[in-house]
């Protein structure tokens, strides 16, 4: 992991711990509770300074931050403490840090779609003879529902997908003349892979490898990052589609990958891979594949201006219209897409759907964050604007997380004054004090084993 790499990563976390934070402190100042201080990180203070009644700090542990308010953790006389504010008022402040960032994530994702584009629903392609062709799902139909649950993007999608064991699920799709139609499938959730990651750009650039897992075919037959594949068997390849189709064809067979390496001036270089069998939960296992993107214009021109000076670039031409009208609302969608991620891996972990092995913390985020910022296309905007869409994901995850109600979170503190205002008494700061601790030393071990699984990822692979 590079310098720039984890820079750029405690730039991102530092503006969603920021975000977060001047939720609660803005409320609190409009609430009229006397703050204390704002911190920005945990641990010893770098440095700090004062201004009016509050001080500023910086802290040394780039996790988490704090808005310390008079009377908070302790009783205090003070007219502006605030223990001494009505429970509503208590509510909003709490309440205001994850909603804050939820906000942001979807103003992010606003500006992604605005500018850039925005992935879509629709199948872009059908394989002959697979369940979803049998079925009667063609290019140009829209996918809504998967077993009675809102389809909205591709994502929601891979989502509610992830832990089909081959079960028959139903499919709802709209037609082109505007009719919706139910089936229902049987995946084939037998898939081959070969173990490599490429540009997301449906261009020649997109067969550049950017990555190769360890210990799959492509790594153990000597591929290497940037390596370009330019076909294979003798059959060229323009983009990525057509790569993806011959390997849904080809199966697990033996095949000949016709690459171009950089390092040994450019020749086409002959490799001999066997694919390996992976289970495949995503909309291949059915038999389609969704359109990729719908680009804004401003996008579209830019690529096609390319295109035209470049013969290796493929122009953008799609079917699927960029339509400022539906950004707002698609925004908000994408933003409810990935709240509701959040709460199905939540109950997915505990009910044991998916191991505990599978957590990623802090290391795994920053390094998510650096594939996004290295990864090689002709376009420095879809770098920028990949960046912000991994934003505004982790703002969600940040605010839903933080509404969860266990000790030292947000959400228990919301119960905990929901009570309250039942039971007309509150609980003693210095009781809540000490849950608080308990929590938030559960939730530092929790950090702790996510990060030894991301370590063990990093050198292990997986």
């Amino acid at each position: 992991m590079s310098i720039q790499t984890i820079i750029i990563g405690i730039i991102a976390f530092s503006f969603l711990i920021f975000i977060h934070e001047l939720g609660h402190f803005t409320v609190a100042k409009l609430c009229k509770i006397r703050v204390n201080e704002f911190s920005l990180f945990m641990g010893p203070k770098l440095f700090s300074f004062k201004k009016g009644e509050t001080e500023y700090s910086l802290r040394l542990v780039p996790i988490g931050g704090y808005v310390k308010m008079e009377g908070e953790e302790e009783n205090s006389d003070d007219e502006r403490a605030y223990n001494r504010k009505p429970v509503w008022q208590r509510f909003l402040v709490i309440a205001a840090g994850p909603i804050m960032n939820i906000v942001v994530a979807i103003l992010l994702i606003f500006l992604v779609y605005i500018n850039g584009g925005y992935g879509i629903n629709k199948v872009y392609d059908v394989q002959p003879q697979s369940p979803a062709a049998v079925a009667g799902i063609e290019k140009g139909d829209v996918i809504i529902g998967y077993d009675s649950k809102a389809i909205n993007n591709p994502q929601d999608y891979l989502l509610l997908s992830y832990t089909n064991k081959g079960e028959d699920v139903k499919i709802k799709f709209k037609k082109a003349n505007g009719s919706i139609k139910e089936t229902s499938l049987k995946p084939n959730l037998t898939g081959y892979v070969i173990g490599i990651e490429t540009n997301s750009l449906n261009d020649e650039s997109s067969l550049k490898i950017t990555n190769l897992a360890e210990g799959y075919p492509a790594d153990l037959a000597g591929l290497k990052v940037d390596d370009v594949i330019v076909g294979a068997d003798n059959i060229k390849f323009r983009n990525l589609s057509e790569f993806k189709k011959f390997m849904m064809n080809n199966k697990n067979n033996k095949f000949t990958l016709n690459i171009v390496r950089k390092s040994v001036g450019n020749d086409t270089i002959n490799i001999e891979i066997t694919p390996k069998e992976q289970k495949n939960t995503n909309s291949s296992s059915l038999g389609f594949e969704f359109d990729q993107y719908a680009y804004s214009p401003w996008a579209a021109s830019q690529i096609n201006e390319l295109a035209a000076k470049d013969t290796k670039i493929k122009p953008y031409v799609s079917d699927s219209q960029w339509n400022p009208g539906e950004i707002v609302k698609d925004s908000v969608l994408y933003s409810y897409s990935i709240a509701r991620s959040v709460a199905y891996s939540l109950k997915w972990l505990f009910t044991g759907v998916v191991k505990t092995s599978e957590l990623s913390g802090p290391v795994g985020i920053v390094s998510l964050i650096g594939k996004t910022v290295q990864q090689d296309t002709v376009f420095w905007w879809i770098k920028i604007f990949g960046l912000i869409q991994i934003t505004a994901f982790i703002s969600i995850n940040v605010g839903i997380f933080n509404l969860i109600p266990f000790p030292a979170l947000d959400g228990s503190k919301l119960v905990i004054l929901i009570v309250e205002k039942i039971r007309r008494k509150p609980l003693a700061p210095e009781k809540e004090a000490t849950i608080s601790l308990i929590g938030l030393a559960i939730l530092m071990l929790l950090v702790i084993y996510a990060t030894y699984n991301d370590i063990v990822k990093g050198i292990f692979g997986g």
